[in-house]
Order: structure tokens, then sequence, then C-alpha cells
């Protein structure tokens, strides 16, 4: 089986890890296209349903709404979307095609830019063909023992 092959690629940028109101109003400024939320209990961004809530009611229309996930149990997953309704669903870990469709909600898939390292045509395949379904792949830098990326490109 072919792997599936992107459509029109278009630059859109996301703010991630916002916790505070004064921060999603400063990106909606800013004219970002979506802002997005950890729900990672390790991170020291991680949101309880309760500020998500407040936060998500700061979101304007044509600005999406992300939740972002590493490795979740699937009733967290389904316990934010009843919650606040993201927009998108963004998953950072190694969850599977299937893991990230049973939500039945748009989501994207972050990749390690490690991930590239020696023959990148075949990883990104393998990727390609694990997450047919998915609105888009995030490139994301690491640092060693941090979650998230480095705001590095």
């Amino acid at each position: 089986m072919a792997p599936p092959t992107l459509g029109p690629l278009r630059t859109r940028v996301k703010m991630c890890g916002l916790t505070r109101a004064e921060d999603v109003s400063a990106a909606v400024r800013a004219g970002v296209d979506a802002l997005g939320f950890v729900f990672v209990p390790a991170s020291q961004r991680n949101l309880s349903l309760d500020q998500a809530a407040a936060l998500f009611d700061l979101i304007p229309p044509f600005v999406q709404s992300v939740a972002l996930f590493l490795d979740p149990d699937p009733n967290d997953v389904q316990a934010v979307i009843n919650a606040v309704s993201p927009d998108l669903l963004q998953f950072h870990g190694q969850e599977s095609g299937a893991f990230c469709r049973q939500f039945t909600r748009p989501y994207i898939k972050a990749l390690g830019v490690d991930l590239f390292a020696g023959d990148a045509a075949l990883h990104l395949n393998t990727v390609l063909e694990e997450h047919p379904t998915a609105r888009g792949f995030l490139l994301d830098s690491h640092a060693s023992g941090a979650l998230g990326g480095t705001g590095r490109a």
C-alpha cells in the first residue's frame, strides 16, 4: 500500500502551554491561528479542567483550540473533550493511529525531530501510514529530560 500523499502545505502558528488569561489575550492579539493547552500531569503547564474551561472561554471565533496529550489514558482525553470541546487533539507520545482515531475528533500528531535522523523518508512514510487520518503533523524539537519542545526551530 502506498503511503498517503500530503495535501497543500500551509504554515500555521500555534502557541502552546498557555496557563494564564493574559497570555491567551496576548497570543490572540498577535494573530495566532491556534492556542494549545497542555493536559499532561507531569508538565508544569498542565491544566485542570476548571482552569482550561476559564481559558477556553477567552478564545475568539476563528482561533482554534488544541488539547495536547502525552500517552494519555483514554478516559482523560474524553474528560477534556467533554469539559472544553477542543477543536483539535494533539498527541505527543507513542499513541497509535487507532488510539488517536477512537475519539472521532480531528487530531494532529507531534513528531520528535530526532525521528528524522537517518533515513527520513522511511520514518515519515511509517508515520503517514500509521496516522492516515491525522489533520497534520507537528515537528517538535526536544531537550533531553524535558517535556515538550525547546522553542527552537
